[in-house]
């Protein structure tokens, strides 16, 4: 006669729990990196608009210049 033992295993039971911890690991490292990427984009973002408010002081320099240089 054969019997079978439907009964959770400790062995079993530990292995699951270490892939269940290599995935809430996984897990945490790409949201870590989402997030990262996230304050990057922001940081970018602010000194791409710094980088520009400069250029459009710059670009009305020149046309004030070439104003004043157009009446002489």
């Amino acid at each position: 006669m054969i019997r079978v033992n439907l009964l959770p295993q400790k062995r079993r039971m530990a292995a699951a729990s270490k892939g269940e911890l290599w995935l809430v690991f996984c897990l945490v490292a790409v949201a870590l990196e989402l997030v990262g990427c996230f304050v990057l984009y922001g940081q970018k973002q602010t000194a791409l608009d710094e980088q520009l408010a400069k250029n459009r002081a710059l670009q009305a320099q020149i046309d004030q210049t070439k104003d004043t240089a157009k009446n002489h």
